[in-house]
């Protein structure tokens, strides 16, 4: 009877330490009759809208864009009819300043300022050569734009003539006169002019209005490609003749 009893005794405890464990866990529990859910965080959402660019609001007493392209075109010293199609945008700095991105594009050179949208102050300002499309798409990197030479430009044949005379030659006396229309990264529309004397090619930058020696180069001409096809084309005959005999 005593041991019946503390058997007894002992599941009773056993139960109300179960119970004691429990408790805390189901009060945690949300009860479904209650209509109470779990909050789910949105994170898809937030990556949507993370991809999306942020829209800059011009800031109170802002210039605008028609003013910030005046001042672009006056410090570029041209008319609004002169520049073509001006665009304008509201951008961002770094720092958090509003600013206006102001662009045209002008003998194949894209001019860019960067001007603050309430003083109005220019605080940056680029020119690079414009990328030249073809039906909408870009050209690719093998393709090579066409650069347009000015109108008082002075013409290839005058460029040669420069370049002869610069070097003590006539056009008799140098092999392979070329020239082309080319472009400096500062924008200034050039010719390259470079011919061939003594196994040496000579080159030339010439500026394409004043006719201004902007650069001059010579390299030594190899013939590395020349005598390693003649030699192949030796060796392949001598192989052939060898084998006729041996036959």
């Amino acid at each position: 009877m005593k041991k019946q009893r503390k058997l007894l005794a002992q599941a009773l405890g056993m139960m109300l330490s179960i119970s004691a464990f429990a408790a805390p866990i189901l009060a945690e529990t949300p009860d479904p009759s209650s209509g109470t859910e779990t909050p789910v965080t949105e994170s898809g959402s937030a990556s949507a809208k993370h991809g999306k660019k942020q829209e800059i609001e011009e800031p109170a007493g802002a210039l605008g864009k028609d003013k910030a392209k005046e001042i672009a075109l006056k410090d570029a010293g041209i008319t609004a009819e002169e520049a073509g199609k001006v665009k304008a945008r509201v951008s961002q700095a770094e720092d958090g300043t509003v600013i206006y991105k102001v662009s045209y594009t002008k003998d194949g050179i894209k001019t860019s300022w960067q001007i603050n949208a309430l003083s109005g102050e220019i605080l940056a300002k680029n020119s690079a050569e414009a990328t030249e499309t073809t039906g909408g798409k870009k050209k690719g990197k093998g393709e090579k734009q066409e650069i347009t030479e000015p109108e008082n430009a002075l013409g290839k044949d005058k460029a040669k003539e420069i370049a002869l005379s610069d070097a003590d030659l006539t056009a008799d006396s140098a092999e392979k006169i070329k020239a082309r229309v080319s472009q400096k990264e500062d924008g200034t529309v050039v010719y390259k002019v470079s011919f061939v004397k003594d196994g040496m090619k000579y080159s030339w930058r010439i500026d394409a209005v004043s006719g201004e020696i902007l650069e001059k180069t010579s390299s030594e001409v190899s013939d590395l490609t020349t005598s390693a096809t003649k030699s192949g084309k030796k060796a392949k005959k001598t192989t052939a003749e060898t084998t006729g005999e041996s036959v």
